[in-house]
């Protein structure tokens, strides 16, 4: 991924003349932990959705691995399929008893 970046200046305050200064950054950035709190897990796959369509839209890598998910409502089952948009997963919700991992510490208590 890359992106310019380009800056005009006076060098000198006392002329008209501009200089232009342009530079190619080619980056890489690193995006640590998202949570959202949503309503109902139709609107977190909606959130999944478009979060997905943005990052295959700029190249972002996403670990569903370290994906968690927290519930206070009673489940069906003990594994929920979640839709991420261009991908489907199986995963095993907390229960609001549980504690989530972050990179700040745990989350104990998550109220929805």
């Amino acid at each position: 991924m890359r992106y310019e970046i380009e800056h005009c200046f006076k060098s000198n305050v006392q002329s008209d003349q501009e200089e232009k200064l342009r530079i190619n950054v080619s980056s890489q950035s690193y995006m640590d932990n998202v949570m959202w709190i949503t309503k109902s897990k139709a609107q977190l796959e909606q959130i999944l959705k478009i979060a997905d369509e943005f990052n295959i839209m700029n190249n972002i890598q996403t670990n569903y691995d370290k994906f968690e998910m927290i519930t206070n409502k009673k489940l069906d089952k003990d594994i929920v399929e979640v839709n991420f948009g261009s991908s489907k997963r199986m995963i095993k919700p907390l229960t609001s008893k549980e504690s989530l991992q972050t990179n700040n510490g745990f989350a104990d208590e998550i109220y929805i």
